[in-house]
């Protein structure tokens, strides 16, 4: 009866041991188990951080493409009124250089109308002796 008794004492001894060890091992996984969660949850952070930078770049880059977009526009604008106003430089040039051409001419026809007169009234001055 006594070794019965130092035998169940015994085997509770060693399986208060087992479970002490038992519960050790728990808790070092416990532990181990929320090192690893708090890494991971650093882990979603930064990975949350580079999104976020991420989001924020792609919105700079598409702010600056709208600004080259309207910049480039406003140059081609420009480009066009200033060859629209060049143009119009030349068309007036063009325009004058005809209407002094036109004037020219003019002038042209009236001195020979005039000198077709002189001629006429010349010839006729020269035949009124010979009549």
């Amino acid at each position: 009866s006594l070794s019965l008794s130092l035998s169940l004492s015994l085997h509770r001894h060693m399986s208060h041991d087992k479970l002490r060890i038992r519960c050790e091992d728990q808790q070092k996984n416990i532990v181990s188990l929320e090192d690893r969660i708090n890494e991971l949850q650093l882990d979603l952070k930064r990975a949350k951080d580079a999104a976020d930078t991420a989001v924020m770049l792609r919105d700079k880059a598409v702010e600056q493409q709208h600004e080259m977009e309207k910049s480039y526009q406003t140059w081609k604008e420009e480009q066009t009124r200033a060859h629209e106003e060049q143009l119009e430089e030349i068309k007036t040039i063009y325009l004058k250089q005809a209407s002094d051409a036109l004037e020219e001419k003019r002038i042209a026809e009236l001195a020979l109308i005039e000198a077709k007169k002189e001629k006429s009234t010349d010839c006729d001055s020269a035949l009124i002796p010979l009549l």
